[in-house]
């Protein structure tokens, strides 16, 4: 069984302007989009114990990692929904259940793309799943 890989075009996924940009030419190319994978692991990944974490540490991490999520999925969710249908699917380690010291951070994060996904309206695609990998 031969499978076709369909390239996409680049985009700093943090960046809307980017994002949409991005979706716009993969609709002209391919005319749909079926599968949606948030998978950004973005900036350093920060293993520290507590006491040494800074506030900047955090926010940053949070910040970039739920905004691609935040971007990529809200410009995907408008076009699964008029398709009536579409997956998409989280990619996150395991800390977002078990987290493990030193990484108090990347369980938040991870936690945060969870949760994100599982707060969102189930009823926008007829099939929506969540995976973490």
């Amino acid at each position: 069984m031969a499978v076709e890989v369909k390239l996409l075009p680049r985009a700093d996924v943090t960046v809307h302007e980017e994002v949409a940009r991005m979706v716009e030419e993969t609709m002209k190319k391919y005319g749909r989009i079926d599968i949606l994978v948030n998978n950004a692991n973005l900036g350093p990944y920060i293993l520290k114990p507590f006491e040494r974490l800074t506030w900047n540490d955090l926010s940053q991490k949070l910040h970039d990692e739920m905004k691609a999520a935040f971007n990529v999925t809200k410009e995907v969710i408008p076009i699964m929904k008029k398709q009536h249908y579409g997956s998409v699917i989280y990619i996150a380690t395991a800390s977002a259940k078990h987290p493990v010291p030193p990484g108090a951070i990347i369980a938040g994060t991870n936690h945060s793309l969870f949760m994100h996904n599982k707060c969102q309206d189930l009823r926008l695609c007829q099939r929506k799943r969540f995976d973490k990998i």
